[in-house]
């Protein structure tokens, strides 16, 4: 009968089966033991909780709408952009709506003005409260 073994149970436990289950941010050694014959393996787990962004990318921009989507490494719990017009504008919030698998997200900006410079920047939140800020990207209404 194998036995499982986790180093720190704060980063993450391990189930009778070998399941790991994620409990925060860190790293700590998972082992198997085995007692007949006398076999022991382990490996070291990392836990990250800050989600990668890619980039946003832009189906079609209009006089008055913008259509983007961006992906996320990681289902996350909730993702979203902030825009504004350049130069001072405030920032506007509009949350996402993910696929099924939450690590494609859609975004359609409404109610932009013609003719007129904007930036937009992407956001998720992802395991135990991270938060990925994304860079800025500029983009111009017809």
């Amino acid at each position: 009968l194998v036995t499982w073994t986790s180093s720190n149970q704060g980063i993450a436990t391990v189930n009778r089966s070998g399941g790991l289950t994620a409990k925060g941010v860190g790293s700590c050694l998972v082992q198997a033991n085995l007692p007949t014959p006398p076999l022991r393996a382990s490996k070291k787990v990392n836990v990250t909780a800050v989600p990668v962004l890619g980039p946003i990318e832009f189906a079609a921009i209009s006089k008055a709408k913008a259509f983007a989507s961006f992906t996320t490494d990681r289902r996350v719990w909730v993702a979203g952009v902030l825009y504004r017009q350049v130069p001072n504008g405030p920032y506007q919030i509009v949350l996402s709506c993910p696929d099924p698998a939450g690590k494609f997200h859609r975004i359609v900006l409404d109610g932009l003005s013609a003719n007129t410079q904007y930036e937009i920047f992407h956001v998720a939140v992802g395991a135990f409260g991270f938060l990925s800020i994304g860079m800025p990207v500029p983009f111009k209404t017809q």
